[in-house]
């Protein structure tokens, strides 16, 4: 029995905040005193805030969870019916980036919620599909909703597949137990269980068991490899060796094959394990691809319509692939530029992957700017090097994928030739900018300087010079290597047709290591990419 020593008259909405439950209450129904009263799931235990005199009612108010502390949130309804055209429209919740969520107590065809961000003064509806059905009746909307697995346990407990040993008299295996031994699996054999019945393919469809799967797999990269020829792409992964020796080898391992129609392909770089295919036939964009590389399976996006009217110009598109962490969402950009290399804009467009209808939305670009088609998603920022179209200041620029709007950080002088030349790479989360002095990534180059940014808003950059080991041109041999790519905080990988070089630069030591398994695509066009997770992105049965 738990005592409350504040008789009160409750309301039916509450709302738990990191372990405490408040909800509001009259407590004096003479005078219409109102309370919120607080009830600590931990300690069991009663407390009360009264509200301050002159301070909404409990019916005119709701409580809300903003960014993490209690608020209240007053709203004139007769507003908010002019501003979106509905009747009554309910309180559905806050999301994580400050917006109020809206929505109607009753069935309508077509049926929105609205998203209200308070601090822009902006209102946007997004409809509902598959509501038709409900013609009578009330609508509850929740925000927030996750999938708890221990509820789970005991579904369908007779069938034999989660049987120990497959004999009757065998006790069921745990749905959580079986989630983790399933997600040590390749994403391949993924694929197969989905096959093996409803309840697997439901268990394994959990966004529970994806949040698992994507774990496991991100603390395992690999390096992929993409061998193009002849309108096909081949696929194969190898380990991402964080210690090199002398005597170390890279196996591969072949992942999938995928055809293409066109002259050409160019490969994004993989993004939380998906990349961008762009088939190019005669010096033109001609489709875009989303591709999973560990399973082949490829999603073909909307044909991009162009927003330029009246220019004469030879359009082309390029496109970005991007991954919001917070809301778990790919994202595609796709701008226009003509043969100078101008993005013509000031608007592109932007595709979510995931939704049920895959639709392009503008998004505008303020500044035009000659641009480098190499960029690197960064914690749900794109950054790609360019220089303003008419005043020819370097710059990088940065694409947001949640807000989906642009910024820019200028670059001083001394930096020019670092931002045209040098790659940008993830320096543990950070954005990072690297050039090597004299011949670069060959036998000449003498030293680099390694750019790391803070602080974007302050746009403050530390510096470090590193000189190569005198062994560097004894390893490395005649000619030019490409840059594959950056990982950790210390590690530069290099790559030529049939070895990689690993450069540590803490220790100033230089590894060469051979690849193995793939010598007979020596006259394919080769990209060598880093950091590559497996993804269960566009996996379906096989």
């Amino acid at each position: 029995m738990i005592e409350c020593s504040i008789p009160h008259h409750p309301t039916y909405d509450g709302i738990c905040i990191d372990g405490c439950l408040y909800y509001q209450a009259i407590v004096d129904r003479g005078s219409g005193v109102s309370a919120i009263i607080c009830f600590d799931v931990r300690s069991e235990k009663f407390s009360f805030i009264r509200k301050a005199q002159g301070a909404a009612l409990w019916r005119e108010s709701t409580l809300v969870d903003y960014k993490g502390r209690l608020g209240t949130l007053t709203a004139d309804r007769d507003e908010l019916t002019g501003e979106t055209g509905e009747a009554q429209l309910y309180y559905i919740g806050m999301s994580a980036n400050n917006e109020v969520l809206l929505s109607p107590r009753y069935p309508s065809s077509p049926f929105y919620v609205f998203y209200y961000n308070f601090e822009r003064g902006t209102i946007r509806r997004v409809e509902i599909q598959r509501m038709d059905a409900l013609k009578y009746g009330r609508i509850h909307t929740f925000l927030d909703h996750v999938v708890d697995v221990k509820l789970y346990t005991n579904l369908n407990t007779e069938s034999k597949i989660l049987l120990i040993n497959g004999r009757e008299n065998s006790k069921p295996l745990p749905i959580d137990l079986v989630m983790e031994i399933l997600s040590r699996l390749p994403v391949k054999s993924i694929g197969r269980c989905l096959c093996v019945s409803k309840l697997w393919a439901s268990i394994l469809r959990l966004p529970y068991f994806t949040t698992l799967f994507t774990t496991r797999s991100s603390v395992r990269p690999h390096m992929l490899l993409s061998y193009s020829e002849k309108g096909q792409v081949l696929f194969f992964s190898s380990p991402q060796l964080k210690n090199p020796n002398e005597n170390a080898s890279l196996t591969t391992n072949y992942l999938s094959r995928v055809p293409y129609g066109g002259s050409s392909c160019h490969i994004s770089d993989p993004v939380h394990g998906l990349v961008c295919l762009t088939y190019i036939d005669k010096e033109i964009s001609k489709e875009h691809i989303i591709c999973n590389p560990s399973t082949g399976q490829t999603l073909t996006l909307p044909k991009v319509k162009t927003t330029m009217v009246g220019v004469r110009s030879i359009f082309k598109l390029v496109s970005f692939l991007g991954y919001v962490p917070i809301d778990k969402q790919f994202k595609v950009l796709s701008m226009e530029w003509n043969s100078d290399h101008i993005i013509l804009g000031p608007q592109h467009q932007v595709l979510t992957l995931g939704t049920q209808k895959l639709e392009w939305r503008l998004t505008k670009c303020c500044m035009p700017h000659y641009f480098c088609p190499k960029g690197i998603c960064i914690n749900g920022v794109l950054y790609y090097r360019a220089f303003d179209a008419y005043t020819g200041i370097s710059m990088i620029v940065c694409f947001d994928f949640k807000s989906e709007e642009f910024s820019y950080i200028e670059v001083v002088k001394t930096f020019t030739t670092l931002v045209l030349d040098g790659p940008l790479i993830n320096y543990n989360g950070k954005l990072g900018l690297l050039i090597f002095e004299g011949y670069p990534w060959g036998d000449r180059a003498r030293s680099f300087e390694l750019l790391v940014i803070g602080d974007l808003e302050k746009q403050e950059w530390s510096t470090h010079k590193y000189m190569l080991p005198p062994t560097w041109k004894n390893v490395v041999g005649e000619g030019m290597f490409c840059f594959a790519g950056f990982f950790g905080t210390n590690t530069i990988v290099l790559s030529r047709r049939s070895y990689v070089i690993y450069y540590n630069i803490d220790k100033n030591t230089i590894v060469k290591v051979g690849i193995q398994g793939v010598e007979a695509f020596k006259c394919f066009d080769r990209s060598i990419f880093l950091d590559h997770v497996e993804s269960l992105m566009l996996v379906q049965e096989f």
